[in-house]
């Protein structure tokens, strides 16, 4: 069951002017304190690299929001503000009464705004075609044939895309030889700090991870000379490699920058872990791979994805600690 909340909204604004993040504050009726947003994915290419505000001319408490979550963060469903909806073109008694005597109701077409994401309350949707909107410049731009792959992404990942048979067994996840996964350590590689220099565990887990993708690839892919289904696999593995270049030149120099530069490379650091995942899933949509394999990197990569974040909450809160101190 979803939390439908447009009518509680008073007002709040999106921000995805950071690719793969979505930021956002909801002031909600019958809620004492802001509703904060905190999502991973993009909005549709309206809303892609913007930042949106909206405010509602009429809420009211329509629905109870007991239970309902002051942090939501998630996965992102569909945010646009252009979905098309049909609207009573009569007043809403005449509605009632048209509806009670079974008489058509004359309608229109009109433009709607739809936000959906997915927290730990489940599926939450904002939607409506009275709000008022006022929308940024874009700082980015959503091609089409991104949209088209990210929409098949979320399809697999929300709407069960996949038959449960398709689904790998826990053992099938393990490796084949020993039954345990590889690591740097069993591939003989090392990874030496220079000049006694020694990375943050973060960092030193996602070159393993990397590492170990690399290696395992050979054996875990249906390699096709210059097919297709090759793409995303080299995706996944760029995208982690530049994540992890990201991520430990972010940690290594955190002492030297400033707080909000460490959060904005950290971020992209998160973005690039996104990019990874969801080039992990369309490698299984495409059968590139075996799908026991991508799983459990899927897998590795969200929890690579929730530690980044948890650093990033950190060193945002920081900066207010710094700044009251001078």
């Amino acid at each position: 069951m979803a939390w439908r909340i447009g009518e509680n909204v008073v007002r709040g604004d999106i921000d995805n002017r950071l690719p793969g993040i979505i930021k956002g504050t909801l002031y909600l009726e019958g809620v004492n304190s802001p509703v904060s947003l905190e999502l991973e994915g993009n909005c549709e290419p309206d809303l892609a690299g913007r930042q949106l505000i909206f405010r509602n001319p009429s809420p009211r408490a329509g629905t109870s929001l007991e239970g309902f979550n002051p942090a939501q963060c998630g996965d992102v469903g569909i945010m646009t503000a252009t979905s098309m909806v049909t609207i009573p073109t009569i007043p809403p008694e005449e509605v009632t009464r048209r509806i009670q005597e079974d008489k058509p109701i004359p309608i229109c077409w009109s433009e709607s705004l739809h936000l959906e994401w997915f927290s730990d309350n489940g599926r939450v949707l904002i939607e409506g075609s009275g709000f008022v909107c006022q929308l940024s410049a874009p700082k980015w731009r959503l091609c089409d044939e991104t949209h088209e792959w990210l929409q098949r992404v979320k399809a697999r990942e929300h709407d069960g895309y996949f038959p449960a048979e398709e689904e790998p067994s826990e053992d099938e996840d393990s490796d084949e030889s020993n039954g345990e996964p590889l690591s740097a350590k069993d591939l003989n590689i090392a990874l030496p700090p220079p000049d006694g220099y020694r990375p943050h565990p973060l960092a030193q887990d996602a070159a393993e991870l990397l590492v170990r993708m690399i290696f395992e690839s050979k054996y875990k892919r249906f390699y096709v000379e210059d097919a297709i289904q090759n793409h995303p696999l080299e995706m996944m593995i760029e995208s982690m490699a530049a994540a992890t270049v990201r991520l430990a030149h972010a940690l290594a120099h955190a002492s030297e920058w400033s707080a909000a530069e460490t959060v904005h490379r950290l971020k992209r650091a998160h973005w690039a872990l996104v990019q990874a995942s969801e080039s992990a899933g369309l490698a299984k949509h495409v059968r590139a791979a075996e799908a026991g394999w991508l799983k459990e990197l899927r897998r590795e990569f969200r929890v690579m994805r929730r530690d980044v974040r948890c650093l990033i909450h950190e060193y945002q809160e920081e900066k207010p600690r710094a700044t009251s101190a001078n």
